[in-house]
């Protein structure tokens, strides 16, 4: 239950989604992590394995800019199905973040004050927006293939993607439908 209850606790940087695949034979996360490994790894993904002391049982890196952290757990049935969840929490790297606040810092450099350097600072301004455009797409590609891939890695084990109850969204509380 400790596993389950770590996968509640979001930052600020941090997205989180959330795949449920239901299996009538039993199949689950023993079966669902090595197959769902070497599909990543045969589209040039790195992954790494938990060693037993890791809040997620694969890190993932699709590219320069995103990081994903998959934490998996599987429910068994009495009748012999599973359900199993899986967490996905995608998180930009390092690089990522230092170039976008490298970003904010020449922006706030060009219009705290013109000087001798101004061209400079707004070449450097304009290279850095262009890049975290460029980022913010790698990233939207690198979460789309990594939610595809776990999708293909159930339906190879025989799963079926469940979807998820729609949630209301805010301010639907307590209104009539």
């Amino acid at each position: 239950m400790k596993r389950w209850n770590r996968m509640k606790r979001v930052g600020l940087s941090q997205r989180r989604d959330l795949l449920q695949l239901w299996h009538e034979q039993g199949a689950g996360r023993e079966e669902l992590l090595p197959l769902l490994e070497k599909l990543l790894l045969e589209k040039g993904c790195r992954v790494l394995r938990d060693d037993g002391w890791r809040g997620y049982d694969l890190r993932i890196r699709c590219g320069r800019w995103l990081l994903s952290d998959l934490l998996t757990v599987t429910e068994y049935r009495e009748d012999g199905a599973t359900l199993t969840r899986v967490r996905i929490t995608a998180r930009p790297t390092q690089l990522a973040v230092a170039l976008a606040a490298g970003g904010g810092a020449v922006l706030g450099a060009v219009t705290v004050g013109w000087g001798p350097v101004e061209s400079m600072l707004l070449t450097m301004g304009v290279w850095v927006i262009a890049s975290v455009a460029a980022m913010l797409a790698e990233m939207l590609r690198a979460r789309g293939l990594v939610k595809r891939t776990i999708e293909r890695a159930g339906s190879a084990i025989g799963a079926s993607v469940i979807s998820l109850p729609e949630q209301p969204g805010p301010g639907a509380a307590g209104k009539g439908v």
